[in-house]
């Protein structure tokens, strides 16, 4: 999960350096509400997961290793290593935009990421709930 978070914190500074780009066609104001909105999905799902995992150590009688090697197993799950696969992806052609400077596609491009990030956390939060429901 920290290899993933740091992929996307990158891709969030790409993104930003992407909206800048966009700065003199959308205006000030559009850029600042677009970077807040990446900021905050990326860190309401750490916020949630957060307890989550610390929920599933305490029912699982987990020690630190095994809950690491859990959350470094999500990757490999069917339902969720699509989702991270196409996560990679978009953020992958966002960044190759950056350079292009073509702010529609970019921004299209953004928005295809922000509709996969949230299937993402979605999906990450029902597989750990139902992991949680073997050990209750």
């Amino acid at each position: 999960m920290r290899i993933l978070l740091s992929f996307f914190l990158t891709l969030l500074a790409f993104s930003a350096h992407g909206l800048e780009l966009c700065k003199a066609e959308k205006g000030e104001g559009y850029v600042m509400e677009q970077l807040a909105e990446m900021t905050a999905l990326d860190a309401q799902g750490q916020d949630k997961l957060k307890p989550m995992l610390a929920e599933l150590k305490k029912a699982a009688k987990m020690t630190e290793d095994q809950l690491l090697n859990y959350s470094v197993g999500l990757l490999s799950r069917p339902e969720l290593s699509k989702l991270y696969a196409e996560r990679m992806t978009h953020g992958l052609k966002l960044m190759s935009l950056v350079a292009g400077k073509d702010c529609d596609a970019f921004i299209k491009t953004r928005d295809k990421l922000a509709e996969v990030a949230k299937r993402e956390w979605e999906m990450t939060f029902k597989v750990i709930s139902a992991d949680m429901k073997k050990y209750k």
